[in-house]
């Protein structure tokens, strides 16, 4: 996002020489058409990898569109003084053509994707991530935070895959669009 950015400044930058040099001096105006198109291409590039690729006819790279909300049911192992069971939480998911965001929340703790990635693994695409969590204050010591990686495989209408924790925790997740 970063280089995007640049890329913008840059762009607006050439273009405000331009635009005064050809004030001074109207042989400027091949730099004009220069200068416009590579604004123009700029614009349709930028637009492409923040929306344009989620247009199935325009997913070059067949990258699935995951953006939006999530419900997600956890099932976890015994561990970290907890008894198996099955927790539901809501996922966010926001994506652009080359960086992915996952944010859940449960009763217990807030997660945040720290790095994430789609994958084609054996001719299934798989979401990579690792997050940390950060417990609600009344389940700090009960559930303290923690580092995790989960393993997703995305099908057409659902996510379900494995996680794992920094402490020794586990379970599997299975995640439909809501």
């Amino acid at each position: 996002m970063k280089y995007i950015k640049l890329s913008i400044y840059v762009t607006c930058l050439i273009m405000a020489i331009v635009c005064a040099l050809s004030y001074f001096n109207d042989a400027i105006v091949p730099l004009k058409v220069i200068s416009t198109v590579a604004s123009a291409s700029e614009v349709v590039v930028i637009a492409y990898f923040k929306w344009l690729w989620r247009i199935k006819w325009l997913n070059f790279f067949k990258i699935p569109d995951l953006n939006g909300k999530w419900i997600c049911q956890i099932d976890y192992e015994k561990g970290n003084n907890y008894p198996a069971g099955t927790k539901v939480s809501e996922w966010r998911i926001t994506q652009d053509l080359f960086n992915i965001q996952i944010n859940f929340d449960t009763n217990e703790i807030r997660s945040h994707s720290v790095s994430a990635s789609i994958v084609k693994e054996h001719n299934e695409k798989i979401l990579f991530y690792i997050y940390r969590t950060d417990p609600s204050k009344q389940f700090k010591e009960k559930n303290p935070a923690k580092w995790g990686a989960a393993k997703i495989y995305i099908n057409k209408d659902f996510l379900t895959g494995d996680y794992w924790t920094s402490d020794g925790t586990s379970g599997t997740m299975t995640i439909k669009k809501r």
